[in-house]
């Protein structure tokens, strides 16, 4: 370690060593007052982040034994049954987030705005791990005494909530930040037979079934089966991490397992489901019916180019008397050309 380095850790413990002895002593007072698990909290947060920080309590041991005897004492006060969501705690910082990503795919975050986007991010991405988003609270942010500024804020997760989020740490790791846009609807009009009706293969599982729709599929299906205003409200993730698990409105929970090109591979009741940018994944059961899209995956923070159709052009001229009627084509069989071939016959005083 260079002397540089060995400065700045001294420094970090002697910062941790003050603002630990004075979180154990503030939640003395609470003890006190009866507060207790306002005081639990306070020495919770202050030495895991340190611990965190140092990897480890040298050079501030001391105050790390009397925070754990603390704690323990504390601890033993409150009932088991008045636990917040289980005992698991994780008290994330915005560096323990650019680390994983860091790991697969380098990338310097440079500015403030770009680590509390990222931390924004991470969030959204544990919440919707456990239930639709719209209906989660996102965890609580806190400042720990002392931090420097860039890493001052930190993310509290508790019970379930921060073992997902320590996975999801994990899988940032093992595909390297990437992302996509994930959109998440539902629609419970839509039938089995309305499916067939666009040519939609249905692929049948335990109380449920789904089925891979492109866009024109889907687009007809919409216009003959509009979801009305008891929906569930639909769910647009700018940045959804390759690797994380989404919870759809229908509670079927889908894994974004991994990447095939431009492709997105699902996991949806442990069959691997492929979907392109133009294609969407229907999952129903008997809470309803859950619509998603995913586009191409991107490394995080890289700014994604609209994704353009282009089409051959042509020319069409209208002739200066009759009526202008519109044709269009939605849903192609297999082989069938795009071309619209339209019969006519002549009639005196017209066209028929």
């Amino acid at each position: 370690m260079r002397k540089p380095e060995k400065e700045e850790r001294r420094r970090l413990a002697r910062v941790a060593s003050r603002e630990v002895s004075r979180s154990i002593e503030a939640a003395q007072t609470l003890f006190s007052l009866g507060k207790t698990r306002e005081a639990v909290r306070q020495v919770e947060k202050v030495t895991a982040y340190y611990k965190n920080k140092l990897g480890g309590v040298g050079g501030w041991a001391e105050d790390a034994r009397r925070a754990e005897s603390f704690l323990r004492r504390a601890g033993r006060k409150i009932p088991a049954a008045d636990k917040e969501d289980g005992d698991q705690m994780l008290f994330l910082d915005i560096k323990q987030v650019e680390k994983a990503i860091s790991l697969g795919a380098p990338r310097k975050l440079i500015t403030l705005g770009d680590q509390q986007q990222l931390f924004e991010t991470f969030a959204s991405n544990v919440i919707v791990r456990k239930d639709y988003l719209p209906r989660t609270r996102p965890p609580q942010s806190s400042r720990i005494p002392g931090a420097p500024k860039e890493a001052a804020e930190i993310q509290e997760y508790r019970g379930d909530q921060a073992q997902e989020a320590l996975q999801l740490l994990e899988e940032i790791s093992k595909h390297r930040g990437r992302t996509v846009n994930l959109s998440l609807g539902s629609n419970r009009k839509i039938s089995p037979a309305d499916i067939t009706a666009v040519g939609g293969t249905i692929n049948r599982f335990a109380n449920g079934y789904y089925v891979v729709l492109d866009r024109a599929q889907w687009d007809v299906l919409n216009e003959m089966r509009p979801p009305d205003a008891s929906e569930p409200p639909p769910l647009q993730l700018s940045d959804f991490f390759v690797g994380n698990d989404a919870v759809m409105s229908n509670t079927e929970r889908v894994r974004l397992s991994r990447t095939v090109e431009k492709d997105n591979v699902f996991v949806v009741r442990d069959k691997e489901v492929r979907l392109n940018p133009n294609q969407f994944l229907l999952v129903a059961n008997d809470k309803g019916n859950s619509i998603l899209g995913a586009g191409r995956a991107v490394d995080w923070g890289e700014v994604r180019a609209a994704e353009e159709i282009t089409e051959p052009g042509f020319t069409l001229d209208i002739p200066s008397v009759g009526r202008v009627h519109l044709f269009e084509k939605l849903l192609l069989r297999e082989g069938e050309k795009p071309e619209i071939l339209i019969e006519y016959e002549g009639k005196k005083g017209g066209w028929l």
